[in-house]
């Protein structure tokens, strides 16, 4: 089953019980997550590492593949402008 479609199920779920059930869901779902769960590392720093750097590269040369923007301007206008100049 789609984990999408199981949170939503437990969402709905969860609207349907009364408070005092809630919290022991919450409970429940806390024990699980400290037991079973996994944590990574977030890095919240704003310097760029090798591999972001890599990344960037690699995004930019890709996108720089679908666009080309020489192709788009005629006389240093892009040929949309001028069509919808009537030119």
């Amino acid at each position: 089953m789609n984990s999408n479609l199981q949170i939503g199920e437990i969402t709905h779920a969860l609207g349907l019980l009364p408070p005092e059930k809630i919290t022991a869901v919450k409970d429940y779902v806390d024990f699980l997550s400290a037991r079973y769960g996994t944590r990574s590392t977030i890095d919240e720093s704003d310097e760029w590492t090798a591999e972001d750097l890599r990344n960037f590269a690699a995004a930019s040369a890709s996108h720089r593949e679908t666009v080309v923007p020489w192709e788009e301007i005629e006389g240093g206008v892009p040929k949309d402008a001028q069509e919808d100049s009537g030119k």
